[in-house]
């Protein structure tokens, strides 16, 4: 009941394991608040069933979170995150919250030129009590209708932020939108751990070299490996055609991309530069229309911009 009673935590699952067996103890238990009741002595396989129905249930009721992650730093994570968020929402007039997760050098507030403010970093003393009112205080919000939670700068002190911190406000943001992408660091790094026991989806993000190509396993392996049942993983080939080729890429990895992003440099520099994610400013490039198509994975009922609706994406 206390749990119930509070703000910030009343509304996560509750597994209630106990002695008591009786039909009355457990109507009792429902009625405080469990989500469900579990007699002892149970089984370590009923109780892992238990658990995920539990879980799985708690996911469908709130956002999809997806997780982007390039397999290592400079492969274009950034690039991908912000069009895949303006492609969802943009089609669907769906909420659509993109976190910048990467620590230390989180760069969001300049692809998408939104001045620095305050980031997740000042949410960290409201663990305990993040509502939407607590979480409207640090969102800012893009011209193209996106809300965005910004990285702390690189001049903030981070050394004391608890490792799962983002994860615990990632899931509060489930009940805000109906789908939250994180622009995230590497499966490896540090503080990845945490993100990925929460994401729903994993956007794998890798260009067509060796480098890439060498520590794709291990990033398949890690996306996979912290959450049950492991989220739904998806390989992205950016900067397609300016290297290896795609499908000596696939028979070596043993699994097709999900989409292929062509090679657009100048483009997307000059994108990066105006602080315009590409989908705004070239909406029929190829780039763009492999974004949206990759958006359609995710929301299968989406369609182009609907007529009358937002009219940045084109056709």
């Amino acid at each position: 009941r206390r749990v119930r009673q509070t703000i910030g935590i009343s509304d996560i699952p509750i597994l209630m394991l106990s002695a008591r067996a009786r039909v009355d103890d457990k109507i009792e238990g429902l009625r405080a608040g469990a989500t469900d009741y579990l007699a002892k002595p149970a089984s370590r396989k009923d109780l892992l069933a238990r658990v995920e129905a539990i879980l799985q249930t708690h996911r469908e009721q709130g956002a999809k979170v997806i997780a982007v992650m390039g397999v290592r730093p400079g492969v274009g994570t950034t690039t991908v995150a912000t069009n895949l968020a303006i492609a969802l929402h943009a089609t669907s007039s769906k909420r659509v919250i993109v976190v910048d997760a990467h620590l230390p050098f989180g760069d969001l507030d300049l692809l998408l030129n939104i001045p620095a403010g305050r980031s997740w970093a000042d949410l960290v003393p409201y663990l305990n009590e993040l509502d939407s009112d607590v979480l409207n205080t640090v969102l800012a919000t893009h011209a193209s209708g996106v809300q965005v939670l910004l990285a702390p700068g690189p001049q903030e002190d981070t050394d004391g932020i608890p490792e799962n911190a983002l994860a615990t406000i990632v899931t509060r943001l489930r009940s805000m939108a109906d789908y939250v992408v994180l622009d995230a660091s590497p499966p490896d790094w540090k503080g990845s751990a945490p993100l990925l026991e929460v994401a729903d989806i994993v956007a794998l993000v890798l260009t067509p070299d060796l480098p890439s190509l060498s520590l794709t396993p291990l990033a398949l392996d890690l996306a996979r490996a912290k959450r049950t049942p492991p989220p739904e993983v998806y390989l992205v080939l950016n900067r397609a055609g300016s290297g290896l080729a795609a499908s000596a890429i696939e028979t070596q990895l043993q699994q097709k991309f999900a989409v292929q992003l062509p090679e657009e440099e100048e483009a997307a520099t000059m994108a990066a530069n105006r602080g315009v994610p590409l989908i705004m400013s070239q909406p029929n490039s190829g780039l763009s229309r492999e974004m949206r198509n990759f958006a359609k994975i995710f929301a299968p009922a989406l369609r182009e911009a609907k007529p009358g609706g937002t009219r940045f994406l084109g056709r």
